[in-house]
């Protein structure tokens, strides 16, 4: 085991260092209008002939020949289109109110029948577009525009992103030079800790398998710093990324060779698998006499 010194560079601790301005923020707000619209919603009504899933070929195409007579008949007499609806649509959401979908977003509708209504006009009828659930006739009622979030609403957001941004792209352009300093000036880790304003850390014993950190634990670092040549230059070790964004460079400063711990050191641990492995016995003895018990029951 090994007790080590370490450095970590991390985006999350650069992003502690990024401060964005109101102003910035509203910038941002200002050019990337698209981002902060809500979505556009459409209006729309339509006449439903359905093909059941795993229909035949004739079931399919006498529904197909059914829609394409309504959808002479509404190309007919457009006003006659509510009507058609309540009479033969066969979806009994909106067939009973004319056809009426009332708004919706593009994603709340199968592909091909929101890719449809999106290519449309006001007041435009389409027909016939198949989907998952058969045949409709659309009529295109409105189009709502969506609606601008205002600033404040989203500012807190924008600022978070915005710092987010800015410190992963620090990040990655200090990786590089973080890793040149380590290996560079290989005799301490304060050159690289003033150069990045990041402090010089120290680890109680580790080993394999037992660390302190989850990043003193990965298995790279833990390999390269219980090695022969680590241990007897007492050098730092090439940084390695620990976690996504996050390099860990460290030196050992103390190394305790393999043997058999003290007995006051491992006490606790024994005496928790002694009572573990009492209790499984007890639990295991009780069960035999009760099914014993109730074998010599049965049998009586």
């Amino acid at each position: 085991m090994v007790r080590v010194q370490y450095l970590t560079l991390s985006q999350a601790a650069l992003q502690e260092g990024v401060a964005i301005s109101e102003a910035q923020a509203r910038k941002f707000f200002d050019e990337n209008p698209a981002q902060f619209q809500e979505p556009e919603q459409r209006r729309a009504s339509h006449i439903l002939i359905k093909v059941d899933a795993g229909a035949n070929a004739a079931a399919k195409q006498a529904a197909k020949v059914q829609a394409e007579q309504l959808l002479a008949e509404v190309r007919k007499t457009p006003a006659k289109f509510a009507d058609l609806a309540r009479q033969h649509s066969q979806d009994p959401g909106s067939g009973a109110k004319g056809g009426d979908l009332g708004a919706f977003s593009r994603d709340m509708m199968v592909k091909p029948f929101a890719d449809a209504v999106w290519a449309m006009k006001p007041g435009e009828i389409q027909g016939l577009v198949e989907s998952q659930f058969g045949f409709h006739i659309i009529r295109l009622d409105g189009v709502l525009g969506g609606a601008k979030m205002g600033f404040a609403v989203v500012k807190d957001d924008i600022v978070k992103a915005l710092r987010e941004q800015e410190a992963q792209k620090r990040f990655v352009e200090a990786a590089e030079r973080f890793s040149n300093v380590v290996y560079e000036q290989p005799d301490s880790l304060e050159p690289a800790a003033k150069e990045f304003g990041l402090k010089v850390e120290e680890s109680g014993w580790i080993g394999q398998g037992n660390a302190q950190t989850e990043m003193l634990g990965d298995s790279r670092l833990i390999t390269a710093l219980l090695s022969e040549d680590s241990i007897k230059k007492k050098q730092n070790v090439e940084a390695v990324e620990v976690a996504p964004n996050t390099l860990v460079s460290a030196r050992v400063i103390e190394h305790r060779p393999a043997g058999v711990r003290a007995l006051a050191e491992v006490a606790g641990d024994i005496r928790n698998r002694l009572v573990v492995a009492g209790a499984r016995k007890l639990a295991a003895d009780a069960g035999a006499k009760a099914l014993a018990a109730a074998l010599a029951g049965n049998q009586a």
